[in-house]
């Protein structure tokens, strides 16, 4: 797999993507993700497999998460400072596209998402990679050791604790 940022060149490849259980993620791409990356209020990075079919993407953008007293001691994590908001990475979309499913590319999007949050957090200080996942991913990103952090219907609002890696 390789992979790039979006950019003008894409217009004809990202219009193709077609998310069938979750129509929102292919709008979002489609219609919002390359003004976001010229905003430079997100960054959408394509991925491609080996024949160099475009299989999928993700978007990232900066973010703080709140966290309260009583959620930072059921999640371990009692030992950080009493801050009302921490800084936070936002997996904004994740999307595979439905003809290309079942091949492992999420979980690769996913790991590449992490590492990219993690390099992030090493030169600006960033503790989380947050998300609201749709319900029908929520057990996609438990499997891959996401909290629940709270609801808020119909998203379920989860993080990983960088560092953790």
């Amino acid at each position: 797999m390789h992979s790039k940022f979006l950019d003008e060149s894409d217009y004809d490849l990202i219009k193709e993507f077609v998310c069938e259980d979750e129509p929102t993620v292919g709008d979002f791409l489609r219609e919002q993700a390359l003004k976001f990356q010229h905003l430079n209020l997100a960054s959408t990075r394509l991925f491609f497999d080996d024949d160099n079919n475009f299989v999928g993407y993700y978007t990232l953008y900066n973010d703080m998460m709140e966290i309260g007293k009583e959620k930072r001691i059921k999640h371990g994590m009692d030992h950080l400072p009493s801050f009302k908001f921490y800084p936070a990475i936002k997996l904004h979309y994740l999307g595979v596209d439905s003809k290309h499913r079942k091949n492992g590319y999420g979980r690769y999007m996913l790991l590449h998402s992490l590492d990219t949050a993690e390099k992030i957090s090493e030169l600006s200080g960033c503790l989380f990679l947050s998300l609201e996942s749709l319900p029908s991913s929520k057990e996609f990103y438990i499997r891959h050791e996401f909290k629940v952090l709270s609801y808020n219907a119909p998203y379920t609002n989860m993080f990983f604790k960088l560092g953790e890696l």
